[in-house]
């Protein structure tokens, strides 16, 4: 549910977004992206490949991100589990080279996320010619989404486009990722300037106060209604909410003079509404590689 804002002192509301930015990406071909995507959901996510077993996962997000949001029907939770825990298992028999993580909401409605990232749509195109050169995987995941159908209320795709110069220490091992905050910010028309005199001010205070957490601001490009924003955080546990929040409500932000009352006031007069959930990798419908899992086997081994 979609509440509306009040002003936020400190913390996630406040993590404000700017508006939209110009994009090369032209209507048909968003048509046929968002149509391929449908289609084959599992597609390759460039932002979690690896270069080799030993190296870091601690990188910038990816440029574009496809989240693919599933409403679970009442009652059918622990058959589309199973179903999404054989569809992983069906890409390890294929040994589909690339990353796929579930996640399950922990607040709000229930709910499962796929996350899938590129750094190009052009890389999303070439994973499609793949897909189509191993017709016995695709046959196979058709089915799989024939028999989800039944599963679930409602499916969509929401394509985002990264924004660095209002993120906040982006870089994050996600092999040991367990959890992410979720933040879904809609804007008030024509108020996008101070939204993102907003995100300046709180960026900065975040900087010179040191806060220790990873805020991720991404814009809606489809999928979604325009002037929408997501603020992501991952996380290592749920727990971690707590002790940021503490750092929060301890003054952890450094403001000049008068800037943190700015803040207040420009996020009460751009947003319209918020909405925060919490969300957890399950391993078990989640499809991840050899050397993604060597990362933190204790977690991705689990199952």
């Amino acid at each position: 549910m979609r509440q509306a804002i009040q002003p936020l002192p400190f913390g996630r509301g406040s993590e404000g977004v700017t508006g939209p930015r110009p994009s090369a990406i032209g209507p048909e071909v968003m048509s046929r992206f968002l149509h391929k995507c449908r289609f084959f959901k599992v597609a390759a996510a460039s932002w979690f490949l690896l270069a080799s077993a030993g190296a870091s996962l601690a990188a910038a997000p990816p440029k574009f991100l496809l989240i693919t949001q599933i409403e679970v029907r009442p009652g059918r939770g622990p058959e589309l589990s199973q179903l999404e825990a054989a569809r992983s298992n069906a890409l390890a028999i294929a040994k589909w080279p690339t990353v796929s993580i579930a996640m399950k909401s922990v607040t709000g409605l229930t709910e499962i996320w796929y996350l899938t990232g590129y750094d190009s749509l052009e890389k999303y195109d070439r994973d499609q010619e793949a897909v189509q050169h191993n017709p016995g995987l695709k046959t196979e995941m058709d089915q799989f989404e024939t028999r989800e159908r039944d599963l679930v209320l409602s499916k969509r795709d929401i394509l985002l486009v990264y924004h660095d110069d209002i993120s906040y220490r982006p870089d994050f091992d996600w092999a040991q990722f367990r959890c992410l905050d979720a933040i879904r910010i809609h804007l008030r028309q024509g108020h996008h300037a101070e939204y993102l005199e907003n995100r300046k001010i709180t960026v900065d205070a975040h900087k010179k106060g040191g806060i220790d957490e990873h805020l991720l601001v991404y814009t809606v490009v489809s999928g979604a209604p325009s002037a929408s924003y997501l603020v992501l955080r991952p996380l290592k546990s749920i727990h971690q909410i707590e002790v940021l929040n503490e750092q929060h409500d301890h003054g952890g932000e450094i403001f000049a003079a008068g800037e943190e009352a700015r803040m207040i006031s420009l996020f009460a007069a751009s947003v319209e509404s918020e909405e925060e959930e919490d969300f957890c990798a399950d391993p078990s419908m989640s499809y991840v590689t050899k050397s993604w899992a060597k990362m933190n086997p204790d977690f991705w081994h689990g199952f």
